[in-house]
């Protein structure tokens, strides 16, 4: 993932703390999981889309896209690779990403599962952040997306100072929990799956009450390995999807694309993405 940012907080402890519980209850979830909108007939009528899960029987891999990867030959992809599904980044803080239209639109009618995800800039109002990745998914018609929204939680370029820091890393949590809350209470009466997370096992284990904030909420966990899985973050069981390697190459994608992995196969993504 992308967008290293250096971002000050001046909240102070106790008012950290105080959101943080605020969020945290918030983020209070059902006893069950939401099930998911009907996939489009192209993944469950028998024809090539649905050939291509079931001819995936070990693993079902994927790709994640940004305007980083430039414009990408999705037709390409679809037609001569195994990737089964991709992440698209929608927007940053209250930046929508420039490529996320054209993925999102070329997507529509390829043998590709879709999400779309939100990269979390802590220095901007997290209700703000939540609004704004409504209103775009929204007007994309992205919020019926086959696999849940995502939010990127994380700091790469900043660990140290987040992780070094508790109060640093109570702020962060308390608004990155906040945003969360924001998005899934504005999409409720659309897209009513909890979002997913993606983060790293050495950052979101820095941040505190991060049981709390997992809930329902499947993990998208960032480690590139050759251990044959990830470690766990804390208020995980499992992982759902694993960006394993950053320097794929993927036909229809020019230079290096993120590379993921879903636990378990084509067959068991598409009863996923049904809510199964």
């Amino acid at each position: 993932m992308n967008l290293p940012l250096r971002l000050p907080m001046r909240t102070s402890v106790l008012a950290a703390a105080v959101a943080a519980a605020a969020a945290i209850a918030m983020l209070a979830m059902p006893s069950a999981p939401a099930a998911a909108a009907e996939l489009p007939t192209r993944f469950t009528d028998g024809s090539t889309c649905q050939g291509r899960f079931d001819a995936s029987d070990k693993v079902a891999y994927g790709v994640d896209v940004s305007k980083f990867q430039g414009d990408i030959d999705w037709q390409t992809v679809s037609d001569k690779t195994g990737v089964l599904y991709t992440l698209v980044r929608a927007s940053y803080g209250l930046e929508t990403d420039e490529k996320f239209k054209r993925n999102w639109d070329a997507l529509e009618d390829k043998c590709i599962l879709r999400a779309p995800y939100h990269f979390f800039v802590e220095a901007i109002d997290p209700v703000s952040q939540a609004k704004g990745l409504y209103d775009r998914l929204k007007a994309h018609g992205a919020l019926d997306a086959e696999l849940p929204v995502v939010a990127d939680i994380e700091r790469a370029s900043a660990k140290d100072d987040i992780c070094g820091n508790p109060a640093r890393a109570k702020e962060f949590a308390t608004r990155a929990f906040q945003f969360i809350a924001a998005f899934e209470k504005a999409a409720e009466n659309d897209h009513d799956r909890p979002m997913m997370i993606y983060t790293s096992n050495g950052f979101w284990n820095c941040l505190p009450a991060a049981k709390e904030m997992t809930g329902f909420r499947d993990l998208w966990i960032a480690e590139y390995t050759k251990a044959p899985s990830p470690q766990i973050p804390n208020g995980w069981t499992n992982w759902r999807f694993w960006q394993f390697y950053d320097k794929g190459k993927v036909a229809g994608v020019e230079g290096n694309v993120d590379a993921d992995r879903f636990n378990g196969n084509g067959a068991a993504l598409l009863k996923f993405a049904g809510g199964k």
